[in-house]
């Protein structure tokens, strides 16, 4: 499973969550460390467990938010899910190790399917 964040306010960029527990906030500590004064030192932790993401606040003190829901206590992500920490956007996207596979497994038989109008072309001939 790949889970990536994309962070859209202040120094916007796309962070890879590589471990089972990724902690965000504003400390040193933390994996995806922002700098928005509203956001608590350890803000909210996700969890990856049984191939599902889970978000949980950590008492912060503005709020998280999930698709314009506040947060209270832990739920489960899903893919293209809007993660708002105080006021920050964060959007997740969460790709299973089968999407990746069949997403492999088409691009192979693209590859080796003959064009269209390259079969029809040699039937004409």
């Amino acid at each position: 499973m790949k889970v990536t964040l994309t962070v859209s306010e202040g120094n916007p960029r796309a962070v890879v969550v590589d471990s089972p527990e990724f902690l965000i906030g504003r400390a040193a500590d933390c994996d995806l460390r922002l700098r928005n004064p509203w956001i608590s030192r350890h803000h909210c932790l996700l969890t990856i467990q049984d191939d599902q993401v889970f978000v949980r606040d950590l008492r912060s003190i503005n709020g998280t938010g999930v698709n314009n829901q506040v947060l209270v206590g832990e739920r489960p992500l899903r893919d293209g899910d809007d993660l708002w920490l105080a006021a920050t956007p964060i959007r997740v996207r969460i790709q299973s190790d089968r999407d990746s596979w069949r997403k492999q497994v088409h691009q192979t038989l693209e590859q080796r399917r003959p064009c269209a109008s390259s079969a029809r072309s040699a039937a004409l001939r």
